[in-house]
């Protein structure tokens, strides 16, 4: 024991230290001579020797050595991930030295190698933030010179700046809030043909916001997200003249396009073109947003009840002209609601597909907890 009183061994406290309010104080020692508070003393101060030794081995140098991607005269993979597991060539050590001697974050678009040095870091991570467009389209809007389609503001501006968060140095996570500051003021109705890039602009702030800890903020993005993705009717297969649209997207231009919408066509209709995996990423998104911040979402549940587009595919499927399509105008989300094991048609099992799918699942389940802990 601790105190030095008389003890009469009774457990979990003596009665002398009861009767004297202080239970609390009562411990005794194990068969090491220790008691349970010494034990946790102790290994609070293993720990912090071992925090203190980590410390002392990591490099004093800021600088860091990110590999430089090269996309001259190499193609480029089927999304952000592809192109960035490629085999880089030997690390450019003189990188970061360039980028401080240039004041690169003072320009209002970065020098091409730093650029180049973000756009590889945020596409090791792109996939984890539901980024839906195709990656290597995106990097020849940036960098190559022909480019038909340049990159919005907006878009641009988020991925330096997730490829500076993400970075792991201290360096270039000091000019985070300069890039911060420019995807907010950056974040503006677009024209019709960057509609798809503002859109992805608001999905990857939301996702920033909420790694920041600002919820409230986040959930408004995503929403903004949602509701323009509702307003441009992605949500249902359309006919010509049958449901006036909020916003209007331009024509696509070849099958990887289409590989961010959906074709449908049948013998009494036109061809409708829709951004399927562009919905499905900011659904499913919507969906676990509206759980982690306990934000009960009537929009989603009448959504999921006409939503009748098909399941989304893989990007890889979409590049070799493959599209999915819904021949019998099924309601998607309330045929797998309504019976999850019979929803195996074709797209149904593509990555996004079971994203949202599980998404779905997660939604309803938290939602019938808190019903029947709100009741009991």
């Amino acid at each position: 024991r601790g105190r030095k009183v008389r003890c009469d061994g009774a457990r979990p406290a003596c009665r002398r230290c009861s009767d004297m309010g202080r239970a609390e104080d009562c411990e005794y020692t194990d068969s090491r001579g220790q008691t349970e508070s010494q034990h946790l003393e102790a290994s609070i101060a293993r720990l912090e020797a071992r925090i203190r030794q980590l410390g002392g081995t990591l490099p004093t140098s800021p600088e860091v050595i990110i590999h430089e991607p090269r996309l001259e005269g190499q193609p480029l993979g089927s999304s952000f991930s592809s192109w960035s597991s490629r085999k880089r060539d030997r690390p450019q050590q003189s990188y970061l030295q360039i980028m401080l001697s240039e004041n690169w974050w003072q320009t209002p678009v970065p020098p091409q190698n730093v650029a180049k040095i973000l756009f590889e870091v945020f596409a090791r991570h792109a996939s984890q933030f539901g980024f839906f467009l195709n990656g290597p389209r995106i990097v020849r809007s940036v960098f190559s010179p022909d480019s038909h389609c340049p990159i919005s503001p907006s878009l641009l501006n988020l991925i330096l700046l997730f490829g500076i968060h993400l970075s792991g140095s201290p360096t270039l996570q000091a000019r985070e809030s300069v890039f911060f500051g420019r995807a907010l003021q950056s974040t503006a109705p677009l024209q019709p043909y960057q509609m798809i890039q503002n859109i992805q602009s608001e999905a990857l702030l939301a996702q920033y916001f909420l790694r920041q800890g600002r919820f409230l903020e986040a959930m408004h993005r995503i929403n903004t997200a949602a509701s323009l993705s509702i307003g441009c009717s992605l949500h249902r297969l359309q006919y010509p003249h049958t449901e006036r649209k909020a916003y209007a997207l331009p024509s696509t231009r070849d099958a990887i396009e289409q590989g961010e919408r959906v074709n449908e066509s049948t013998p009494s209709s036109s061809l409708c073109i829709l951004r399927v995996n562009m919905f499905w990423s900011i659904l499913a998104s919507h969906k676990i947003f509206s759980v982690i911040m306990q934000w009960p979402s009537s929009v989603s549940d009448i959504l999921d009840e006409q939503i009748d587009i098909p399941w989304p595919l893989d990007m890889e499927v979409y590049e070799s002209g493959i599209v999915p399509i819904n021949p019998q105008r099924l309601w998607t989300m309330k045929a797998f609601i309504d019976d999850p094991m019979s929803s195996n048609v074709e797209g149904a099992n593509s990555c996004l597909a079971q994203y949202a799918k599980a998404a779905s699942l997660f939604e309803r389940a938290s939602h019938i907890g808190g019903h029947r802990i709100s009741t009991s």
